[in-house]
């Protein structure tokens, strides 16, 4: 949205120089109406054709018109030119709509092409230019005439550039695509305008059947040629995204790597993405607003949409191009200006899994080939989703015991490993310690109650220790009815005192579980003890086997032989008990 006062200003400006510009060019530059008429008329009618095949460029209209004008400037004179130019550019505008609310940007059009004509003539007259059927003949005004055109494309660029930056207050690069594809349209369409004046001095109007076509063709190819590079960009940066989607991601990397890389292709202020479940179920499992990706839960109820909704239900894409296309459908927007909507089904197999949502406050953001691209990005994020999920579950084994759902000691292995690697390029914040514990005459449970009673033990010993830890370590099995726990930035004296608390813990704990040796399974409530082993890194060794080892040896020489149900801390290799 444009500030009101810099609307107000622009409309001050307009009404201030707009017509001191008239009048400048009328009474103090060459012009040539007596007889004219409909040749101004045609060559009007000539250059609106033309601006019918813009191209359009970081939202901004580059019109191959300047070399018409430059064969009007020269033939009828400044005056006639701006009317010719604007009549053309504000005909343009007309056809292709413009709300009332936007309507500031026909006098902005105005300024930006009458002050740019302006400047170009009086550099063009100071530097000898003359408005003779012999300016082709002198270098001196073949010079002129360079420069003339020169600025006008260096001003309508500098004023289009200002413009974006301090009025609509958007990122823009001065040196951007727009200014290429100015200069390359330069050298094509000026030598052709002013093959148009010189033809027109030589045989009148019907210059317009010689020089028309071809001028026409010109910008045609142009728009076809741009058209075609982006095509060629989009798909290329398509194929870029659906690469680093087919790495192996979490999902949520997946959604943030997308929401992320999508915008070089479909931009947006907002967007969603959903999960459908096989009941069609929607949950919102991440959004992005204003460059900043958060979880559903940091969704506020106003910040929610049901473009996606409706794109669920119809299984199909959903494209709107302004307010107007929804304005009587029962739709909740976010963000309050919202104009430009593409939302896309996300499938798999054939089966729709979710959706995703872009939304623009831009007007007529998402054109066809937008659509096309999101399809294909639809698809690329189905399997990219699905890969995922299945990435986890194979990770999740990897990494998980079967029965207690702990990390296994692969895991545990290689967080410390990664510890200690973090060691060597810093001094502090690296020390940690591991506390091996081992339930105490645990066999007895499994001869007296039957194995299945003891793994009823062991899961619920896990899941004492997961709560007990919480986010203060890790907790993993170490195997058989041994665990571990990896205490992170955490001194010895501390660990024990962790370990001596995690013992009392277990001691006072009742466990429930069945009898499964009896014919009919009876529940009873035993009482567990266990024995644990501290080790410290860098106290104990600097590899994870010494770090181990050392936890053991407090286990079994510390706790286990001096009567069980006891924490131990040995002193490196002897068997003192340093507590």
């Amino acid at each position: 949205m444009v500030d009101k006062w810099k609307i107000s200003a622009l409309w001050f400006a307009w009404l201030l120089f707009w017509p001191a510009i008239l009048w400048v060019s009328y009474h103090f530059y060459f012009i040539n109406l007596q007889g004219n008429i409909t040749d101004i008329a045609l060559f009007t009618f000539f250059i609106i054709v033309v601006a019918f095949f813009p191209l359009t460029i970081n939202s901004v209209p580059i019109f191959f018109i300047n070399g018409i004008s430059i064969a009007v400037f020269l033939a009828f004179g400044l005056f006639v030119e701006i009317i010719v130019t604007l009549i053309a550019v504000l005909f343009v505008i007309l056809k292709v709509g413009i709300k009332r609310k936007v309507i500031y940007r026909i006098p902005l059009n105005m300024l930006l092409f009458s002050a740019g004509s302006l400047l170009a003539a009086s550099v063009y007259q100071l530097l000898g230019g003359t408005y003779a059927q012999s300016q082709y003949q002198s270098y001196t005004e073949m010079i002129a005439i360079i420069v003339y055109a020169v600025i006008i494309v260096a001003f309508n660029h500098l004023f289009s550039y200002l413009v974006r930056r301090f009025f609509y207050r958007q990122s823009a690069r001065f040196f951007d695509r727009g200014l290429k594809w100015e200069l390359f349209s330069f050298l094509l369409v000026i030598p052709t305008g002013f093959a148009l004046y010189i033809l027109y001095e030589a045989i009148g109007i019907r210059a317009l059947l010689f020089i028309g076509i071809p001028y026409i063709s010109i910008s045609v190819i142009l728009k076809l040629l741009y058209f075609y590079k982006e095509i060629n960009y989009y798909l290329k940066r398509t194929g870029d995204i659906g690469h680093r989607l087919a790495r192996r991601l979490e999902e949520r990397e997946v959604y943030d790597v997308f929401l992320r890389e999508i915008k070089s292709v479909l931009p947006y202020d907002t967007a969603y993405i959903y999960l459908v479940s096989k009941d069609e179920a929607m949950k919102l499992v991440t959004f992005s607003h204003n460059d900043l990706m958060e979880a559903s839960e940091a969704l506020s109820p106003d910040m929610k949409e049901t473009f996606s909704k409706k794109t669920m239900e119809m299984k199909l894409p959903l494209v709107y191009q302004s307010e107007k296309d929804w304005k009587n459908e029962d739709i909740q927007i976010f963000p309050s200006h919202t104009q430009s909507v593409l939302s896309m089904p996300i499938q798999y197999e054939k089966e729709v899994i979710g959706v995703f949502t872009c939304i623009s406050t831009k007007e007529k953001e998402y054109e066809s080939m937008h659509v096309r691209i999101a399809d294909i990005l639809s698809n690329y994020l189905g399997v990219a989703i699905e890969n995922a999920k299945n990435y986890e579950v194979t990770k999740t084994r990897s990494e998980r015991d079967a029965l207690t759902k702990l990390f296994n000691y692969r895991y545990m292995e290689n967080v410390m490993k990664h510890k200690i690697e973090a060691s060597y390029s810093t001094d502090t914040g690296n020390e940690f310690s591991l506390l091996l514990v081992d339930l105490d005459h645990f066999k007895l449970i499994n001869d007296s109650y039957g194995h299945e009673a003891g793994n009823e033990v062991l899961c619920q010993i896990s899941n004492l220790l997961t709560a007990h830890i919480d986010a203060n370590g890790i907790v993993g099995r170490y195997g058989g009815e041994e665990f571990m726990i990896l205490l992170l930035n955490t001194k010895s004296n501390e660990a024990i005192n962790i370990g001596e608390t995690v013992r009392k813990t277990i001691e006072a704990t009742p466990f429930s579980i069945q009898n499964h040796l009896l014919p009919a399974k009876k529940p009873l409530t035993i009482q567990v003890t266990a024995s644990i082993g501290v080790s410290s890194f860098p106290y104990h060794g600097l590899i994870v086997s010494d770090l181990v080892r050392h936890a053991d040896r407090a286990l079994y020489i510390g706790a286990k032989k001096k009567g069980r149900n006891r924490v131990a801390f040995l002193s490196h290799d002897t068997e003192e008990n340093v507590f």
